[in-house]
């Protein structure tokens, strides 16, 4: 178990990460085996900070409680068209934040709505709560010199923990494979995601087309703070739901190569195998 402040799924130069979007402080999110929430309060504005880490543009493919982030766009990432996902250049890194008009620069800024009184994005699109709470971000590669992904599985990748250590508590940065057991994080009530008022946002296709093929992202849900603060006091020491963005543009490749555990002195090597 771990807060981390970034996601990159395996096999893929795509870094995910989460901003609220009023004060632009990123938001920790917390890994769970397999599973990775998001921390949030009723009327959180927030924001899917994606960055484009290859070598030709790529396509996202987002779903907010089931419904594609642009209105009328498939239900499924492999069927959508150019109008109904995100189109990112090389090296772009840019903040999703609203549901999208694909005919009209405008959109709907994301916000957390309490769950089963008909504001969540699910629930009164398909009239059900099964969904509320959930993000889901594909990727699809550019057809022609975009290379090739192989498949994963839903939240498989690797990520940065925070500046503090849980203990015991901290399992291993590798990537995560397989179906580990799922757990609930004990929310007595649920967070869903909503929409406010219609705002200028802008968009354009980029004419670019892209391969069927799409692999998983990053498969988010959202739970309230308080509702996870006293299981997290039980198991945890001092933790910050927040923290602050660095300025530099690839702030993540910083994190990930910091030293582990640099106080220890290097080992004399090599080692022998015992005989």
């Amino acid at each position: 178990m771990e807060f981390v402040n970034f996601w990159r799924p395996a096999g893929s130069n795509t870094v995910v990460f989460m901003e609220d979007t009023k004060t632009g402080l990123g938001l920790s999110m917390l890994r769970w085996g397999n599973e990775i929430y998001l921390p949030v309060e009723e009327g959180l504005n927030f924001g899917i900070g994606i960055h484009n880490g290859h070598s030709n543009f790529t396509a996202y493919p987002i779903f907010i409680e089931a419904k594609n982030l642009w209105d009328g766009g498939q239900n499924e990432p492999e069927a959508c068209d150019t109008d109904h996902m995100w189109e990112f250049r090389a090296g772009q890194t840019q903040i999703v934040d609203k549901l999208m008009d694909p005919h009209s620069p405008t959109g709907r800024p994301l916000q957390i709505v309490p769950k089963g009184q008909g504001y969540g994005v699910g629930e009164s699109t398909f009239g059900t709560t099964a969904f509320d709470g959930q993000i889901r971000v594909y990727e699809r590669l550019a057809l022609f010199g975009g290379g090739y992904q192989a498949p994963r599985h839903t939240n498989e990748g690797y990520s940065s923990p925070t500046l503090e250590s849980f203990g015991g508590q901290v399992k291993g940065l590798g990537g995560t494979r397989g179906a580990s057991s799922t757990r609930s994080a004990g929310a007595t009530r649920g967070a869903a995601i909503g929409a406010g008022a219609e705002v200028r946002q802008d968009h354009h296709d980029t004419g670019v087309r892209y391969q069927v093929q799409s692999e998983p992202v990053i498969f988010l849900r959202m739970e309230y703070r308080d509702a996870l603060h006293p299981f997290l006091q039980s198991v945890m020491g001092p933790w910050q739901w927040t923290f602050r963005i660095p300025s530099n543009s690839y702030w993540w490749n910083e994190m990930v190569s910091t030293p582990v555990s640099p106080q220890v002195p290097l080992a004399p090597g090599p080692h022998l195998p015992r005989r």
